[in-house]
């Protein structure tokens, strides 16, 4: 009997002030396309936020759906929390999806190459041997051309070895990406869910 396919929704919007109403806004995408959402805040065990074991049980609750999900989209947008770039536990499902074989697909409003003109405003440096250098002094890598690190962009290469699986805008954007690809036949595993 066919089923939704389930979408795991990674990314730091469960930090956002509005992060409850964005939860719905992407619910709701989800359903319009004949998607199940799976959320984290599905797993919000109701304890009050000095409760030292609730961290475990939403990190169970998110590996739960992560093994229940289809797909996992990530939401890949720099994250200032720790320094910027990508979301680190955005990361860490990334990879665990990819260990686990999920088809994974990703967002990001901005894919220009990280280059040397983008450092500079990071407090970089360049230095005698023309590498650029953080403020701690490791070798900022630039060189590939990629807007993430390789080990992200390896995640979303397509079959074409190119960035096909990063959508270039929004949530929406990229779970119509989806839909799109599943309705041309472009991700059979996943059509089979459906039929």
């Amino acid at each position: 009997m066919a089923r939704p396919i389930r979408i795991y929704i990674a990314g730091p919007g469960v930090f956002a002030k509005d992060a409850l109403a964005l939860a719905k806004q992407q619910r709701d995408i989800c359903t319009k396309l004949h998607f199940e959402a799976l959320h984290p805040f599905d797993n919000e065990p109701g304890l009050s936020a000095g409760d030292t074991e609730k961290w475990m049980v939403v990190f169970q609750g998110n590996v739960q759906q992560l093994e229940a999900s289809d797909v996992v989209i990530l939401d890949l947008n720099d994250f200032p929390l720790r320094g910027g770039g990508v979301d680190d536990g955005t990361a860490w499902e990334c990879g665990y999806a990819v260990a686990r074989g999920k088809t994974v697909r990703a967002f990001r409003g901005d894919a220009a190459a990280f280059g040397p003109e983008m450092t500079t405003g990071l407090g970089c440096k360049q230095d005698a041997d023309g590498h650029w250098l953080t403020p701690s002094g490791h070798i900022v890598p630039s060189d590939y051309g990629l807007p993430l690190n390789l080990m992200l962009a390896g995640a979303l290469a397509g079959q074409d070895g190119k960035l096909s699986w990063l959508t270039t805008g929004s949530f929406e954007d990229c779970v119509q990406a989806l839909r799109n690809d599943i309705d041309a036949g472009n991700v059979p595993h996943l059509t089979a869910i459906e039929i």
